[in-house]
């Protein structure tokens, strides 16, 4: 992680480590270093000592994420919870991680591309449609401030882009939709308010 940070060129002066699993020992650790922002890197490997169930259960994500919630809350520190997804595109774990959380964005992209997309699926605070393209370089992601440029260059419809950063699950619903109820490739397109290009 040391040589992460240094070959990005990150500042390290505030940056504190921990190799901890145990929620309430992290908690005790943040009580006394005070934090203004933790990272749970990943919350399904976390356990609460009381939950019998071996981390990466239901009962386990759900009691940690709850236990680090309101620890965070009552003290003002922001949280960073970073979750798995299942080869479906879910988080893994119970739907009710979702519940307890502000804001839930997925990284995404396909593996022979250097391209990620960022969405955010749920926001409290503002809307959840926007997307954010990035581009990785040998230092770090790089903002792609004119993602039209990537379908030029591929010769693709835009919309393709866009298609790729929704979600599994929003991929099987139209493709399902349209098979359903027999549309044609303009009708599902229309009803789902997406490029032809992209059913």
């Amino acid at each position: 992680m040391a040589m992460r940070v240094h070959r990005l060129g990150l500042p390290s002066d505030n940056l504190n480590m921990l190799s901890e699993t145990n929620i309430e020992q992290i908690c005790l650790i943040a009580e006394q270093e005070k934090p203004k922002l933790m990272v749970i890197d990943s919350i399904q490997v976390m356990h609460v000592a009381d939950i019998q169930s071996s981390p990466g259960s239901m009962a386990q994500i759900r009691e940690t994420a709850a236990y680090l919630t309101r620890f965070t809350k009552t003290r003002g520190i922001a949280i960073i919870m970073v979750g798995h997804v299942t080869k479906d595109g879910f988080l893994a774990g119970p739907k009710v991680l979702e519940h307890c959380i502000d804001c839930s964005i997925m990284l995404d992209g396909e593996a022979d591309s250097r391209f990620r997309t960022l969405r955010s699926h749920k926001n409290r605070f503002d809307a959840v449609n926007e997307l954010s393209v990035f581009s990785m370089t040998e230092k770090r992601l790089k903002e792609v401030s004119k993602p039209s440029a990537i379908a030029i260059a591929r010769r693709l419809n835009f919309d393709d882009i866009i298609y790729m950063s929704y979600s599994i699950d929003f991929r099987r619903k139209v493709i399902f939709t349209m098979e359903e109820e027999r549309l044609i490739i303009r009708e599902t397109a229309k009803q789902f308010r997406i490029g032809s290009a992209s059913v």
